[in-house]
């Protein structure tokens, strides 16, 4: 119970360090894993 709560703690913390561009702001993307993936897909397919 200790490292299943210990681990999800960690992921919890780690989750909510995304990188944000200027970019992502002015689109006012929320940034969520899936979020993130498609804006960053959504670039590469238009560069």
């Amino acid at each position: 119970m200790l490292f299943t709560s210990l681990i999800n703690t960690m992921a919890l913390h780690h989750n909510q360090k995304y990188p944000i561009e200027k970019e992502m702001v002015a689109e006012r993307l929320v940034p969520t894993p899936i979020n993130l993936w498609n804006w960053a897909f959504k670039i590469v397919q238009e560069g």
